[in-house]
């Protein structure tokens, strides 16, 4: 079947149920984060394997397959966090795999704002905690980002392995049993090859927020890349209004990542799969995002204060006061309301939503990049029946 758009709306899809099982079982006074120069026009890379570009504004480079290149800055640090550690080994002995620290708030915690350091997760470890405070934790620069990633621990020198879980099927799990991550103004960060799962109860997701007063913005060239979004979603907020305020966050790429399941148990908490305000440079390209807006397990006539679906809830939502836009290439079904909403802006911007023809072949083979063999995505194009499909 062909959708003649990267972007696909496939409304009315028939409902599909997820596994919740993974492959495994007072925040501090903030420190200013570096104040990056903003140029905010996203940077192409060389064509992909589906013919597309991809933005490079995060990284020293963007693959063919479109993963960025995040290697270690001469003079930061690796901190290796792994099941069967143990936090009393130090910053200086987790630079050795053979030593990890046993939680990652420990890794984060070793950490120095402004280095460039980087904190990996063992492949096939669960850690029952969330991400921690970010904001003291900004990267050196947009090529070197502060980086919470994934590692292969047979092989935890292979620098083409850091962040691509993927490979094996086995990311490293996030379990917190609730909000993700402490995330206020931050810049330079890359999150890559990570498996959130907070369990199926409303409201969840990765949020960062920016100070919306000062003007001096929040989170600035932020990556997300290449993780699964089990039951949650991605929210990036430079306060203010909203329709009005000029951004002030400069550079968010998501890509690569699968996002399902978040829901909410009111109506007057609106929730989806991506929601960004207040930015600019802003690129969303090559995601799965299925079954957002809804409770996994109920039917379409389900209430939304119980749970069920809303036209308030979109899979991807742009405020009205973003500007540059670029989405592309994102596979987008079952939703609760849409395929996504980019509003009117009184800022000036460019805003594209790219469309392209792919088969469900080619569709079939980015998800399994995604997610091989996994449950909870979508393992195969075969599996989904659409009464209608739309393209924009």
């Amino acid at each position: 079947m062909l959708c003649a758009a990267a972007l696909c709306l496939l409304g009315a899809c028939s409902s599909a149920v997820a596994d919740d099982s993974s492959t495994n079982s007072s925040a501090p006074v903030a420190a200013p984060a570096p104040a990056p120069t903003p140029t905010p026009a996203p940077t192409a890379a060389a064509a992909s394997e589906s013919g597309g570009v991809y933005d490079t504004s995060v990284g020293t480079v963007v693959d063919a397959d479109g993963f960025a290149s995040l290697p270690l800055r001469s003079g930061a640090h690796r901190y290796f966090v792994k099941n069967g550690g143990s936090d009393a080994n130090g910053c200086s002995n987790a630079q050795n795999p053979a030593t990890p620290l046993a939680t990652i708030a420990a890794g984060m915690a070793c950490v120095t704002a402004g280095n460039g350091d980087q904190v990996v997760l063992a492949e096939g470890s669960t850690f029952n905690e969330k991400l921690p405070w970010l904001s003291s934790k900004g990267g050196y620069s947009a090529q070197y980002p502060t980086v919470i990633s994934s590692y292969n621990p047979a092989d935890p020198t292979n620098e083409s392995e850091i962040g691509r879980g993927d490979q094996r099927g086995a990311r490293p799990v996030l379990n917190p049993g609730g909000a993700l991550v402490d995330g206020g103004p931050v810049s330079y960060i890359a999150i890559k090859g990570l498996d959130f799962n907070p369990g199926n109860i409303p409201g969840q997701g990765l949020t960062f927020n920016g100070d919306g007063t000062n003007g001096t913005g929040g989170a600035n060239y932020v990556l997300i890349e290449n993780n699964l979004f089990r039951y949650s979603g991605i929210t990036l907020v430079d306060g203010g209004d909203g329709y009005t305020t000029t951004p002030r966050t400069q550079h968010l790429i998501i890509r690569n990542n699968s996002i399902y399941g978040v829901w909410s148990s009111t109506d007057a908490q609106h929730v989806g799969g991506i929601y960004v305000e207040g930015a600019d440079g802003v690129t969303i390209e090559d995601n799965v995002i299925w079954h957002t807006g809804w409770k996994v397990g109920v039917s379409r006539d389900t209430g939304p204060n119980t749970g069920g679906p809303t036209i308030f809830n979109h899979p991807i939502y742009l405020q009205a006061n973003c500007g540059t836009e670029i989405v592309r290439r994102n596979l987008v079904m079952d939703n609760s309301a849409d395929g996504g909403i980019a509003r009117g802006s009184n800022i000036t911007g460019r805003k594209t939503w790219r469309s392209r023809a792919r088969t469900a072949s080619a569709s079939a083979r980015a998800i399994r990049r995604i997610s091989p063999a996994s449950p909870t995505a979508v393992s195969s194009m075969r599996a989904i029946t659409c009464r209608s499909a739309q393209s924009i």
